[in-house]
């Protein structure tokens, strides 16, 4: 079974890789969703829409999480990915 960094990771590339893909075809909604959720996932956004702000990466640690928080993290992102490559087939 793979870690939980091994997940983020992984998660993290196949945004980076659907941000990618949603690029070079030009559907820019999807792709700065990804960077979207690849900013969350990070760190980078606090607050939720409004009043958004920068944090320091190293204020963010998955190890502070709870095992269900970190399986809806992880349930959520692959949900958005299975979303933004769906569309990026039609």
């Amino acid at each position: 079974m793979k870690n939980q960094n091994e997940i983020r990771e992984k998660l993290l590339e196949d945004l980076e890789e659907t941000y990618i893909r949603a690029t070079e075809k030009g559907n820019y909604s999807a792709a700065l969703k990804a960077k979207e959720l690849i900013g969350k996932e990070m760190g980078f956004f606090e607050g939720g829409k409004k009043g958004a702000k920068i944090t320091s990466l190293k204020e963010m640690d998955l190890k502070t999480l709870s095992d269900q928080d970190l399986e809806q993290l992880i349930s959520t992102l692959q949900e958005v990915i299975s979303q933004m490559e769906t569309e990026l087939e039609k």
